[in-house]
């Protein structure tokens, strides 16, 4: 089915009988409907728009801050005003948004590089050169849909058994 999103998507999952995790095609809005879920994979061929997740969130983002960010990394038009080592990409964005000049971040979860950027033309997804790079401004300006906690992966679940259903949503949340 289509829904309107990845949180509609999850939310149609937990009322399901037998859905355990889901996978929401932004460009198509296709809602796939899993028995479970071994693996997440990341093709960006094949699904760049995919964001995967369980039924239920059983943790959010870290206090005071909203996951607006995107997987990739930022193309900019100047160097970066700086770049050092942060936990998270959430602890990244706040760095950005105390530093002056830096108004977008590109964050490396594979060595922790937290890259402040002084602009943000376009977010490349290259899964090889950086397969867990999260991108965002520095300041987001609106969070999920109410009620909905994104805790949902870029890519697709790989499951050992066929899907419990697809449906077509509006968007992840």
């Amino acid at each position: 089915e289509n829904t309107a999103d990845a949180c509609s998507c999850q939310t149609l999952c937990a009322e399901t009988e037998g859905c355990t995790h889901f996978s929401f095609d932004a460009a198509t809005t296709s809602c796939s409907l899993l028995p479970d879920c071994m693996d997440i994979v990341v093709d960006t061929s094949s699904c760049p728009d995919c964001r995967s997740g369980p039924a239920t969130c059983t943790a959010g983002p870290a206090a005071g801050c909203v996951d607006c960010f995107e997987p990739g990394q930022c193309v900019t038009a100047s160097s970066a005003v700086n770049t050092e080592n942060t936990a998270d990409a959430c602890s990244c964005q706040t760095l950005c948004a105390e530093t002056e000049g830096c108004t977008h971040f590109s964050f490396d979860a594979a060595t922790t590089s937290c890259s402040l950027l002084p602009d943000c033309m376009d977010i490349v997804v290259d899964t090889s050169s950086c397969p867990d790079c999260r991108s965002g401004p520095a300041t987001c300006t609106a969070g999920p849909a109410a009620g909905c906690v994104d805790c949902f992966e870029p890519g697709q679940c790989v499951t050992a058994s066929s899907a419990v259903n697809t449906e077509n949503t509006a968007d992840a949340c």
